[in-house]
């Protein structure tokens, strides 16, 4: 039994009744080098659905074939999109004090 209860609860995360699941689309995986594309958000509380966030941000720079790939965002969609510091105050005050859940999708393809 790999020395592991046999009440898989004991070790549940607990989610909190109110938060802010995040999903970000960026220019790659590189902190440092790469950019938000897109913020999609959805403030979840006690389980419903009660407000959304979505903007697309401008990376100043032309999109590797590869992210069009992945993300299905091109250039067009993004070349008339705000600087990420003209939405991230918008952003932080959609998600208030509230918990964030962060959507987080690897493709072996990076």
């Amino acid at each position: 039994r790999n020395g592991m209860s046999g009440d898989s609860r004991e070790n549940a995360v607990k989610i909190p009744d109110r938060y802010i699941a995040v999903d970000l689309e960026t220019t790659g995986l590189d902190a440092k080098r790469d950019r938000i594309i897109e913020i999609g958000a959805v403030r979840v509380e006690n389980g419903q659905k009660t407000a959304s966030f979505h903007t697309m941000i401008n990376p100043r720079r032309a999109l590797e074939e590869r992210i069009v790939r992945l993300t299905g965002i091109s250039d067009e969609m993004v070349e008339n999109a705000p600087d990420i510091g003209d939405k991230i105050g918008e952003f932080l005050d959609f998600c208030g004090q509230l918990f964030l859940v962060i959507m987080l999708f690897l493709i072996t393809a990076f």
